[in-house]
């Protein structure tokens, strides 16, 4: 089968919405669903026509399949080494923050004043516990 708007071209993709076999330059890919270029333009506008079955044989194009993220519980649980949660959830340089940030109020401790930096550790580590648990997307995630 060719595409439908080059007849010289095979195809390699139908649209979604009208089922229309096209060519790699008449896809066009959203998050992974591919349309043609007249059914992009009408969710656009608001219009959104029925979405047709392709014809039997056909190869779909690729499907998106959302990934399960990291899991809040988890990250929170491992916060109890801080910043390992923060890092599970793929913000490293977060996670290595707060690992620095940790030592140095430790360090406090020992060295300078038990009293100021033991109840700025106590708050730092409640805070780093719960921000491991507010999970953002990743790049990565957004890029998908």
């Amino acid at each position: 089968m060719n595409c439908a708007n080059h007849p010289a071209v095979t195809n390699v993709a139908f649209c979604r919405t009208c089922g229309k076999p096209l060519c790699a330059n008449c896809t066009r890919d959203v998050q992974g669903v591919i349309y043609c270029e007249t059914c992009l333009a009408d969710r656009l506008h608001g219009v959104q026509p029925q979405p047709v079955t392709p014809p039997p044989g056909a190869t779909p194009g690729p499907v998106y399949v959302p990934t399960s993220g990291p899991n809040a519980a988890l990250a929170g649980l491992l916060s109890i080494c801080p910043g390992l949660g923060t890092v599970y959830c793929g913000q490293y340089v977060k996670g290595f923050a707060y690992m620095g940030i940790f030592v140095f109020l430790l360090l406090g401790i020992i060295h300078v004043s038990g009293l100021i930096f033991g109840l700025t550790l106590g708050f730092f580590y409640a805070y780093q516990c719960i921000d491991a648990q507010e999970i953002r997307p990743t790049p990565q995630a957004l890029r998908q």
